[in-house]
This record gives structure tokens, C-alpha cells and sequence, in this order.
């Protein structure tokens, strides 16, 4: 996880490009976060403790909200690229990732975040509704 927060990109002007360098990131986000459904599903803690399962519960909250037949690897893949996609507008509106905590960069993200927030309505709530995780 640590390798992918702290990931440092080069300069890019073209779609093309910033999809070769993006793409191994998510699938390295996609993985880590199928390894952590996979270490909770062994946990001996009860299905509804969040503090010991968060990817159990916000893949639950997914289902329950979105998804409702996405299996595992479909919530990875769109946890990957949603979270990916996210940080990377986070950092085009200067937003500081270090050291803060996904539900923090959320949180900074307000209606009045300047080019991205006058295109969308939306408030970027998957991210401030993360595990307080610290990035970087």
C-alpha cells in the first residue's frame, strides 16, 4: 500500500501515457485490497466489527448501495479504480495526500474545490468514508 501512496508521477500530457503509468497502481491497490478481503474473511472477529473487517464492510456498503451482484474481485477492481481515480484529482486540485488520511483528503474535497467541483456536483464521499488510514 505504502508503494502505491507514494508513487511520484512523471510529467504527462497525453491520455495514453497517464493510462500506462495509473494502470499498474490500480492493479496494485486491486490486489492488496483482494488480500485484505481475504485476511478478514479468516479473522475470528464478528462479521459486523468494522475495526477488525473495513474492506468486509465497505464492500457490504457497496453491494448494499451499488453493486448489489458484484462479487469480491468486482469490488476490488472498482474500489481500486475509484480510490485511484480520486487521489489523482485530489492531487490535479492540490490537495495534499501526505500525511493525511483518505477520509481528511475527503474531507478538503468541498464544493468549492476549485475546476473539478464546478464540473460535478458530487463530493468525492468514497474517500471520506474510508478507514482513517494514514497515506504516505
Amino acid at each position: 500500500m505504502k508503494q502505491f501512496l507514494r508513487w511520484s508521477p512523471p510529467k504527462i500530457t497525453q491520455v495514453a501515457r497517464l493510462v500506462q503509468h495509473i494502470a499498474p497502481l490500480c492493479r496494485l491497490l486491486r490486489s492488496t485490497v483482494m488480500e485484505q478481503l481475504d485476511f478478514e474473511a479468516r479473522s475470528s472477529a464478528p462479521d459486523d466489527d468494522i475495526r477488525a473487517r473495513p474492506f468486509t464492510g465497505l464492500k457490504n456498503d457497496w453491494r448494499r448501495l451499488l453493486f448489489p451482484s458484484a462479487d469480491n474481485a468486482t469490488f476490488a477492481d472498482g474500489y481500486a479504480q475509484t480510490v485511484t481515480f480520486a487521489l489523482l484529482l485530489a492531487r490535479t486540485e492540490d490537495i495534499p495526500l501526505a500525511p493525511n488520511s483518505f477520509h481528511e483528503i475527503g474531507r478538503r474535497w468541498t464544493p468549492t474545490t476549485p475546476s473539478w467541483a464546478k464540473r460535478s456536483s458530487c463530493r468525492p464521499l468514497l474517500l471520506s468514508s474510508l478507514p482513517a488510514r494514514r497515506v504516505g
